[in-house]
């Protein structure tokens, strides 16, 4: 599959610039699952409908996306980060704009924003 929600750039930037690096095909591989999760949690499939869905929806769901695939950036290895609470905080801030994030795509009315980009 290839990256729709969000690119591998915005998962390096919230995952921080003492995250290990990883190989194009494992950021691939973290966003497709942040891809799935997002859809199953909002019940309605971002990914293939990606186009018709609102542009300031779009920005809920990068930021949604790349944060889910960050923790797990930060997961694979720690060792670069300076602490154990650094990466911590990293995480628990990532964390924060899922729980965030989801709550709105979870809510019929706030989803129909996202994807129309109105409410009727």
């Amino acid at each position: 599959m290839t990256e729709t929600l969000c690119t591998s750039g915005a998962v390096k930037l919230k995952a921080g610039e003492n995250a290990k690096e990883l190989t194009a095909d494992q950021y691939t591989e973290l966003i497709n699952q942040a891809e799935g999760f997002i859809s199953v949690a909002g019940r309605y499939d971002f990914v293939t409908n990606y186009g018709g869905i609102s542009e300031i929806g779009k920005e809920l769901l990068k930021d949604t996306a790349s944060s889910h695939a960050a923790i797990s950036v930060i997961n694979h290895d720690m060792s670069g980060f300076t602490s154990r609470v650094e990466s911590q905080v990293m995480l628990d801030i990532n964390y924060s704009k899922i729980v965030d994030n989801i709550t709105f795509l979870r809510d019929d009315k706030f989803k129909q924003f996202i994807i129309k980009g109105e409410v009727e």
